[in-house]
């Protein structure tokens, strides 16, 4: 405890002289975004109409967010076969609700703090709100709010660093793999041009990269994910050699191509059984998954890791494969040691704690779940400005 106060108390000139003398590269950033020209500005058009006004929040951070897709241009133009003037923003529309998670809760703050002092000019919440927006558009003020929130300001330099990093490593892997995601995902025909790019699609992990949704030309979606799917791909030949040695109604194989550290998934919509013979194959699969998961050592196989595609169930993330079996077996309750059933893997009604669902069943959810996240606590710009 004596030695944690002494760290505490230490002024930062003391820490400076302990630090290494070479300046953090997010902390160069910021200082090259604030005074360098940027050829190619942010385009303001794609102000995110999920966030509403709170788009204005990004004003606070523009500099960075123009040197950032300055960057992601200069790097396309670099790539052979690439436009960066469609592909820019496409990429460009997801970074901004990322980064308003981030600064939303701070300038609602500092939002409340300007009204409080009587900072912001207006008759109206709207008119107070643009002048605050005004106030971000100042570089000097805005370089003053990252001064007085350093990790704020440094979260937002590597993330947008990670999306410029990870935007272009999703083009460079479509580009070399084009030919093999035409003969699996699409032998008909040609895919056609990206149209649609969406990011977070899950956690992230390794320096921001997280599960892309890519839509094509052609109408045809495939999933990314910037890790391999070796697991995903031998767990399909699994359920092929239960349908070769005589299992019913048989599981329909998901088509993969594994890249080595990435990997590339077909995307499957989800849809209604049409009749109660198509229920009932469906469930039959659900039992066939759940004897192959508990054989397979899984657990917190969730609603979130199966779509239901008519009478066809697929999973879609296979991570919790394999676990230890001191995670999984003689489990102690209440002094009792608690037997190894189906029940751990997940895909099963079970009660929790006062009588609620328990993680693997959710009655609103199951089978089928679609998630919506927005920037921040919604009207919370509102509520900052009336008190």
């Amino acid at each position: 405890m004596e030695d944690l106060r002494a760290m505490l108390g230490e002024p930062p000139e003391a820490v400076a002289r302990q630090c290494s003398t070479a300046k953090p590269a997010w902390l160069a950033e910021i200082e090259r975004a604030f005074t360098a020209s940027h050829p190619r500005p942010f385009p303001r058009s794609l102000d995110c109409a999920e966030a509403g006004s709170q788009a204005g929040f990004l004003e606070a951070v523009r500099p960075l967010l123009d040197s950032g897709y300055s960057r992601l241009v200069a790097e396309l133009r670099s790539l052979p076969g690439q436009t960066p003037e469609r592909l820019a923003p496409l990429l460009a529309r997801q970074i901004q609700l990322h980064l308003l998670l981030l600064l939303s809760r701070t300038l609602v703050l500092e939002l409340h703090l300007a009204s409080q002092a009587g900072q912001l000019s207006g008759a109206t919440e709207e008119e107070r709100f643009q002048s605050f927006v005004e106030r971000l558009r100042d570089p000097e003020a805005a370089l003053a709010l990252l001064h007085q929130y350093p990790v704020l300001a440094r979260q937002v330099a590597e993330t947008i660093g990670q999306w410029v990093s990870y935007s272009l490593e999703i083009v460079d892997h479509l580009a070399a793999d084009r030919d093999r995601l035409r003969a699996v995902f699409s032998p008909a025909g040609d895919l056609g041009e990206l149209r649609e790019v969406r990011t977070g699609l899950g956690d992230a992990h390794r320096a921001g990269r997280s599960v892309a949704l890519l839509r094509f030309e052609s109408g045809l979606g495939l999933i990314y994910k910037p890790r391999s799917v070796a697991v995903e791909v031998a767990f399909q030949d699994l359920l092929d050699w239960t349908g070769a040695r005589g299992f019913a109604p048989a599981f329909r194989r998901l088509k993969l191509i594994d890249g080595g550290d990435y990997g590339w998934v077909q995307l499957v919509e989800a849809a209604p059984c049409t009749d109660e013979a198509e229920l009932e194959r469906f469930y039959l699969r659900q039992g066939g998954y759940l004897a192959l998961l508990f054989v397979l050592s899984a657990t917190d196989m969730h609603s979130e890791n199966l779509i239901a595609a008519g009478e066809h169930p697929f999973l879609v993330d296979l991570e919790a494969l394999f676990h230890p079996a001191d995670q999984a077996l003689g489990r102690v309750v209440e002094g009792a040691a608690f037997p190894d059933t189906v029940l751990r893997v997940g895909f099963s009604a079970q009660r929790g704690q006062h009588g609620s669902a328990g993680p693997g069943w959710r009655r609103s959810q199951w089978p089928n779940r679609a998630r919506r996240a927005g920037p921040g606590p919604p009207g919370a710009a509102g509520r900052a400005l009336r008190h």
